[in-house]
């Protein structure tokens, strides 16, 4: 079962894998790391639920240091850029070495097995997607609130008391914010599974870091060749690159959830070979087939991909995926959600109220010049955004 470690978590019969890092000592030996992290999954396997955290450094403190040295010459993701982020230089996404939030809060409108989710939106990604709804905070990549771990750490506690089941780590891209992340939780101590949102562009020194830390993978993949990765994401070396990760990730024995944004005018080249992937490689990991396509920021006026997608390509990509035989995630809304906080309840809550949120809002975003753009566009909002007039929607260009 692919989120078989992440449910185990759930029931309290298995520790969230940063808690167990933070509770492994380890050595100051060439080998520290790789032995740590096999230390943790022999625990896992055994049982072990470990109660104090480590007297002396521990293999999350390891992973900490291993992710700061990584910045002074940054290989966090494929780009390669090897800027030093800890003196202020930028790469690709644009960072140095502090982070910004753009959006923070509980949200119900991820797969049912991980809500009410306390989600925390970074700025700044790995990736150029034409249809970015949120790339205002990708060609700004400090855009929103910048935040110290101690501040993260303290979100942290605060959303897991609010109700939150797990800790889901958004984007722009995650990756590009390991160091911040690891930090705030060591700083929160909080036993909370950690859920990666990410596009999986990531180098496999990153993938190791995260070994030990991710409970469960929720990864997409947007292309299914690296010409139209090119073209749509302007990222290169994009399939060997997330396939590598993938793989990494279910090695690992986190859960993985697989998820495909179906993109108007690209099921025979994207669509297709991603189920086909996954089927060969993955078969019994969970492919996630999402229809919440809106045009935006260079998608708009676009002759391809300038349209919200039709009913006949959803039809059409749903019984792809069934004769290509993946297991399909299917999201049953009558399904019990569990219990929760008073946000949640088991109802369609979308956002938990909280006077100290990071952003003012969660689904639609209404701009002072009319303009209107979604920053969780669930699959109950596509009629809505369908419904809106392409002439409010502008773009922001690179």
């Amino acid at each position: 079962m692919s989120i078989e470690h992440y449910n185990l978590i759930r029931t309290g019969d298995r520790l969230p894998r940063h808690a167990t890092a933070s509770r492994l000592t380890v050595s100051d030996t060439i080998d520290a790391h790789r032995n740590g992290v096999e230390a943790l999954h022999a625990a896992e396997r055994a049982g072990a639920l470990f109660g104090e955290r480590a007297a002396g450094k521990s293999l999350l403190d390891l992973k900490i240091e291993m992710a700061d040295r990584m910045l002074d010459s940054c290989d966090l993701c494929p780009h390669h850029c090897l800027v030093d982020r800890n003196r202020g230089q930028h790469g690709y996404c644009g960072v140095d070495n502090r982070s910004s939030v753009h959006w923070e809060g509980i949200l119900s409108g991820e797969e049912r097995e991980l809500i009410p989710s306390h989600e925390v939106f970074f700025s700044g990604c790995t990736m150029r997607c034409a249809f970015c709804y949120s790339h205002e905070h990708i060609v700004k990549p400090m855009s929103g609130e910048v935040q110290s771990t101690q501040g993260l750490a303290n979100r942290i506690r605060r959303r897991r008391s609010e109700g939150a089941i797990s800790l889901n780590l958004v984007g722009g891209e995650p990756t590009v914010h390991i160091p911040t992340i690891l930090k705030s939780l060591r700083q929160a101590n909080v036993k909370v599974p950690v859920i990666w949102n990410s596009n999986m562009y990531i180098t496999p020194p990153a993938m190791d870091i995260l070994d030990g830390v991710v409970d469960l993978y929720l990864g997409d993949i947007h292309f299914g060749n690296d010409r139209c990765a090119a073209q749509l994401g302007r990222i290169p070396n994009y399939l060997p690159s997330i396939t590598t990760s993938f793989q990494m990730a279910v090695d690992s024995g986190a859960g993985v959830i697989i998820r495909h944004l179906v993109v108007p005018g690209h099921l025979d080249c994207c669509t297709r070979p991603s189920l086909e992937w996954a089927k060969s490689h993955f078969p019994g990991t969970l492919f996630h087939l999402m229809f919440q396509y809106i045009p935006d920021y260079r998608a708009v006026g676009d002759p391809t991909i300038g349209r919200p997608l039709s009913r006949s390509e959803m039809d059409r990509a749903s019984n792809m995926a069934r004769e290509i035989g993946v297991r399909l995630y299917e999201n049953d809304r009558d399904a019990n959600l569990g219990s929760g906080s008073g946000c949640h309840a088991g109802s369609p809550v979308r956002a938990c109220p909280s006077a100290d949120n990071i952003g003012d809002t969660v689904d639609i975003l209404v701009h002072a010049d009319g303009r209107i753009a979604f920053t969780r566009l669930l699959e109950e909002l596509t009629p809505v955004a369908q419904a809106l007039e392409p002439p409010i929607v502008t773009t922001v260009e690179q």
